[in-house]
């Protein structure tokens, strides 16, 4: 679904912005999160209306939408990101101890932030909300984003990643094999 693939992009945007910034309060640093994008969303519909818009990707415009049905959609989207966001938060530590094994001679630090983070969603979610999407999906999405947000590179080291966490987690028993 293209609202989920909007909400982890949101999520990631948020991670990684906390990540540099780290909040003091979750809820207050989410809504700033959510009013900074909206912000951006208004320039970009501006400057198109302008004909000034030069980027390669034009918006979507879901944060300035105001009909009833378009709220609804993005609350959704919204609190499904806020979600990824507050777990991958909450467990950090433990996420970092999950990924650092899978690395190979690489420290988690000396990604970026992107890659990083992407992979913290990813981990997460394929411990959390392995019902609802398989490992298989999870570990796509991370691909596709990390390869919107950074290179076709650094997508294929996130795969190999979380393909090898993926791994480690159906050993443990932690998530059932994609099919089974």
């Amino acid at each position: 679904m293209i609202e989920r693939r909007i909400a982890r992009e949101w999520a990631v945007q948020a991670l990684c912005a906390f990540e540099f910034n780290r909040p003091g309060y979750i809820e207050p640093a989410l809504q700033s999160f959510w009013g900074f994008l909206l912000d951006i969303e208004r320039t970009a519909l501006n400057e198109i209306e302008r004909g000034v818009y030069r980027r390669k990707i034009k918006p979507t415009p879901l944060l300035t939408l105001e009909d009833e049905a378009s709220l609804e959609k993005v609350a959704k989207m919204k609190e499904f990101a806020e979600r990824r966001v507050k777990g991958v938060l909450g467990e950090i530590k433990q996420i970092d101890a999950a990924l650092t094994p899978c690395l190979n001679n690489w420290s988690l630090y000396r990604l970026g932030a992107v890659e990083r983070n992407v992979m913290r969603l990813g981990a997460w979610e394929m411990k959390h909300v392995a019902a609802d999407a398989p490992a298989a999906v999870i570990i796509n999405e991370a691909v596709d984003i990390t390869k919107f947000f950074s290179t076709a590179t650094s997508g294929r080291f996130v795969n190999a990643v979380l393909d090898h966490l993926r791994r480690n987690l159906e050993e443990e028993g932690i998530i059932i094999p994609d099919g089974k």
